[in-house]
């Protein structure tokens, strides 16, 4: 199993993290487990995510590709995407 960790820049966190918390059924669906959710430390408008999943590079490429993914994201307010996986 490897951890994913997601940075986004974001307009505003709580519409953020509410778009978030609705496109839970994506992220159970592509077998990828939240471990942590929350605002960065330096900046209350970015969020950091940290997922667990087995093939996590070819589950991350697959919902990257995905343009439901890309409008959920705009919606919530997403600026910025970065991701690691490790």
């Amino acid at each position: 199993m490897s951890q994913i960790t997601i940075w986004h820049k974001v307009k505003n966190y709580s519409a953020w993290k509410s778009g978030f918390d609705n496109d839970e059924n994506r992220r159970n669906s592509a077998g990828m487990k939240v471990t942590h959710v929350g605002p960065g430390k330096m900046d209350p408008n970015s969020a950091i995510v940290i997922m667990e999943a087995d093939n996590a590079e070819e589950k991350m490429s697959g919902m990257i590709a995905d343009p439901e993914l890309k409008a959920v994201m705009e919606k919530a307010g997403v600026i910025e995407f970065n991701y690691s996986i490790n």
